[in-house]
């Protein structure tokens, strides 16, 4: 589901609020710009799974207040970029992160192990990543674009529930 309104918004920001994680993805352009234009920002959590048009004039405050909780555990992959995109976007940096290439090295995977590596370990899933370098500032998105944007938190969202239980097991998480 894309989400181009505050109340859709504010809706599944107000059940995100009792999770004890999330997990998060942007898309966002860098043609010709300094700095990446963010477009969407994706979500994942108990409950649903959907992606925001940054496109879209709204209030982000409800977005904002999550990525503050440090309550709520952010699971991203490969984190460095997103980061830079929720910094321009939102001013701060979101508290509480699991990265799950980092997480991954622990767990034996080489040095930067892919996302669709991951995928395939945990879900045993192929993933594409043909529409990575789409463009996401192109309104309207496709139905191809969205399902592939919001398919990479639902992933996510269940290789965290994996990964989590491996480190667990192996008490490396503290």
């Amino acid at each position: 589901m894309l989400i181009t309104n505050e109340k859709e918004l504010e809706y599944h920001c107000s059940k995100i609020n009792k999770e004890q994680f999330i997990a998060i993805d942007t898309e966002f352009m860098r043609n010709k710009t300094y700095y990446p234009v963010p477009c969407l920002l994706q979500i994942a959590y108990s409950e649903a799974a959907f992606a925001v048009d940054l496109l879209s004039p709204m209030n982000l405050e409800c977005v904002k207040k999550i990525l503050k909780n440090k309550k709520i555990k952010k699971v991203f992959h490969s984190c460095k970029q997103d980061l830079e995109v929720l910094s321009i976007m939102f001013g701060i940096l979101p508290s509480n992160i699991f990265d799950t290439q980092i997480a991954a090295q622990f767990l034996g995977f080489e040095i930067t192990p892919s996302y669709n590596k991951l995928v395939e370990k945990y879900l045993g899933l192929t993933v594409s990543k043909d529409l990575q370098f789409s463009n996401w500032q192109s309104r309207p998105l496709s139905d191809v674009q969205i399902k592939y944007a919001i398919d990479d938190v639902v992933h996510l969202y269940q290789i965290y529930l994996v990964m989590n239980k491996e480190l667990v097991a192996k008490k490396y998480l503290s």
